[in-house]
């Protein structure tokens, strides 16, 4: 038999419960076979939801969360598109025509000669992107020198192609910086807001750059490293925007 206050269970026959001191009747019977039963289920459950938690604490540790929260598949393929388009940055975005290259490395004697100094006038096979700013200034002693023969315009071009090159510099960094801090992000809370926006900065970046291989048409242009790592911001992004929160 069970006590019907407190759910312990006694021996059939006594009058008090010996954990709670509730006088049980004078035999201790139930007065009906229906009336026991549901006594004996209210005890049993009462039993139950007490033993509950401490089942609950020994399934897991101390402190660990009821479930481990899953990265969506699409949040994960975000973060390795992100990275993917880190890296394609780090590649050269800008190549030089060969024969641009070739003549680049007698301008220097020629500028000593026709009195107009010698520069850094060097001209690498090709740029990537943080070394935008060298091509820039390579270019700039070539302008400078045509200016020095007569040339019109050379100033002009010359601040142009370093604005271009310098913007496009700064907007890689950003763009770098968050594609990289996006990838952490979505992948530990499923934030996605600064990946998203790493997407747009870079895929702004490869729009300034095949700007910059157009003004310089015949001079140098642009490879295929930028164009692979706009699609893998765009698809960053876009991976991004549809995964949801584990």
């Amino acid at each position: 038999m069970f006590c019907p206050k407190c759910g312990n269970q006694l021996p059939d026959g006594s009058a008090f419960c010996g954990k709670c001191g509730a006088r049980l009747g004078a035999t201790g019977a139930p007065k009906a076979s229906g009336g026991g039963a549901a006594v004996r289920a209210q005890a049993q459950r009462k039993v139950a939801a007490s033993k509950a938690p401490s089942a609950r604490s020994a399934a897991s540790p101390a402190g660990a969360p009821a479930s481990a929260t899953k990265v969506p598949p699409l949040a994960m393929a975000a973060a390795v598109l992100a990275a993917a388009a880190v890296v394609l940055s780090l590649l050269p975005w800008l190549e030089v025509d060969a024969a641009v290259s070739a003549v680049s490395g007698y301008a220097g004697g020629f500028a000593s000669l026709l009195g107009a100094g010698e520069g850094s006038f060097s001209f690498d096979e090709s740029y990537a992107v943080w070394a935008l700013p060298s091509f820039a200034g390579a270019f700039g002693d070539y302008a400078s020198l045509y200016g020095a023969l007569g040339g019109e315009g050379a100033g002009a071009a010359s601040a142009l192609v370093g604005g271009a090159a310098w913007g496009c510099l700064l907007l890689w960094l950003a763009g770098a910086v968050l594609l990289v801090l996006g990838a952490v992000r979505i992948a530990k809370s499923g934030r996605k807001g600064a990946l998203v926006a790493g997407g747009i900065v870079m895929a702004a970046c490869a729009a300034v750059l095949c700007g910059l291989s157009a003004l310089l048409d015949g001079i140098a242009s642009a490879t295929a490293f930028p164009l692979v790592c706009l699609a893998a911001s765009i698809a960053a992004a876009v991976c991004a925007l549809a995964a949801k929160k584990g």
